[in-house]
């Protein structure tokens, strides 16, 4: 059975961890998967995506490369002007 579950998100995502979760439920990715994919643990991920911590231009770089069509902005902040 899988278990992973869809969920909808609002259209204006205004933090990174916002959008990092929101195309991580787009692709279909487990939390776990996406640690393994970037090599880091899956509680940094989670510390990501509830904006305790943020990622490395390293490790924004291999989510781009990871969850491809980024035209919309994941990485630049919406709010700043």
């Amino acid at each position: 059975m899988d278990r992973r579950r869809t969920k909808t998100f609002p259209a204006t995502l205004k933090t990174l961890g916002d959008r990092i979760k929101a195309k991580r439920f787009e692709k279909g990715i487990m939390l776990k998967e996406l640690a393994e994919k970037l090599g880091v643990s899956k509680f940094l991920v989670w510390q990501w995506e509830l904006d305790r911590k943020v990622p490395t231009e390293a490790e924004q770089t291999r989510l781009i490369e990871i969850f491809g069509d980024l035209n919309e902005p994941l990485l630049a902040n919406p709010t700043a002007e």
